[in-house]
């Protein structure tokens, strides 16, 4: 996601919808890519996890030889990161280079999630004791108004 308010509003998002956001995306580009028969990546897929065969692609997919998928792994390694948040902030960007032409839908997809969910939490109120509704989702936080 390129723009900052909506990565902070990602953070009102619960986890579990950031995971199947993240896993979406990285569906998406094995898709693309015609890989998903792959047994090493059907295997991440299904996992939501990188085996150590998936680390090691993952790892040779940086070096110059062995570039082809290299976006592909990247989005696939960071929809692995155990921070959800930090997941579904750099999976699709990954993806959408992954992706090609669809890559761009991969991130709207995101910003609609983000932005449904901050829509939400200004209608409800505070998501946590001490949390106010000034500032909710990272519009007055950032020194933008309220969208």
């Amino acid at each position: 996601m390129t723009d900052a308010t909506d990565t902070d509003r990602l953070a009102f998002v619960p986890e579990a919808t950031l995971r199947d956001l993240v896993w979406r995306a990285a569906s998406a580009v094995a898709e693309h890519a015609g890989v998903t028969g792959d047994p090493v990546i059907a295997e991440v897929l299904m996992e939501r996890r990188l085996s150590p065969d998936a680390e090691l692609a993952a790892r040779r997919s940086q070096l110059q030889a062995y570039r082809e998928h290299s976006w592909l792994w990247q989005a696939l390694h960071n929809a692995t990161n155990p921070d959800p948040l930090a997941a579904a902030i750099g999976a699709p960007s990954a993806a959408r280079y992954a992706a090609g032409p669809s890559g761009e839908d991969l991130l709207e997809h995101a910003r609609r999630v983000a932005r449904q969910r901050c829509s939400w939490h200004s209608q409800v109120g505070p998501r946590r004791a001490g949390d106010t509704n000034a500032g909710a989702c990272g519009e007055e936080t950032l020194g933008q108004p309220p969208v």
